[in-house]
């Protein structure tokens, strides 16, 4: 006999909607056809995620946790940081997809598995601020973020650098040859994100 494994037929359950989903949006998604997809009963979506609607935010919550867990912030090399994210998009398209349909029809919307996941990329380049005056240790590289820059502005611009070939397809296209392949993108990203880490000077009092 078959050992039933509750943990497996969620996450069956969870691959299966973020595919739909990414296809068709949480309106044009039915809980069937992903319950098929998954090989499960459609009734063990709503015994796991209550309904449609849950699962629509749980597969939010599941994208934020791997993508926190898979691509690392690293203070001290936020333009590998930009690069990597963009790499994971490439990797990935049924989550940049599924981004987009949130965006639409998540309008004003919260997500808590994400505004935590921001918080703390905030929260590490503020503390890689604090300590930019402090000489490093013999054998590590030296600081590199500016305490004038707004953290979280940075965090933001940062992530928009990575994901605007996913975002913003038709701008970028618009004046970027799109016939450049996969690498020059990456760099494209990396060194986009290089330029405005060292040029950027936001002060982070809100001055205006």
């Amino acid at each position: 006999m078959r050992e039933r494994n509750p943990d497996d037929k969620k996450r069956r359950l969870l691959d299966a909607a973020l595919t739909e989903f990414a296809r068709s949006g949480l309106a044009g998604t039915r809980i069937d056809t992903i319950a098929s997809r998954a090989a499960c009963s459609a009734g063990l979506v709503y015994t796991y995620f209550g309904s449609k609607e849950a699962l629509f935010d749980a597969v939010l919550a599941d994208i934020s946790e791997r993508t926190v867990a898979e691509v690392a912030l690293d203070p001290a090399d936020l333009p590998g940081y930009a690069r990597r994210l963009h790499e994971a998009g490439v990797e990935h398209p049924d989550v940049q997809r599924f981004a987009t349909w949130y965006q639409l029809e998540r309008t004003g919307g919260r997500s808590t598995a994400t505004d935590e996941a921001m918080s703390s990329k905030i929260e590490a380049i503020r503390r890689a601020q604090e300590h930019a005056d402090t000489p490093p240790a013999p054998d590590a590289a030296p600081a590199t973020l500016d305490p004038a820059l707004d953290p979280a502005a940075l965090a933001l611009a940062v992530q928009a650098l990575a994901r605007m070939w996913f975002t913003e397809p038709e701008a970028v296209t618009a004046v970027v040859d799109p016939e450049h392949d996969e690498a020059y993108r990456s760099r494209a990203v990396e060194a986009a994100a290089a330029a405005l880490v060292a040029g950027a000077r936001i002060e982070a009092s809100g001055a205006r």
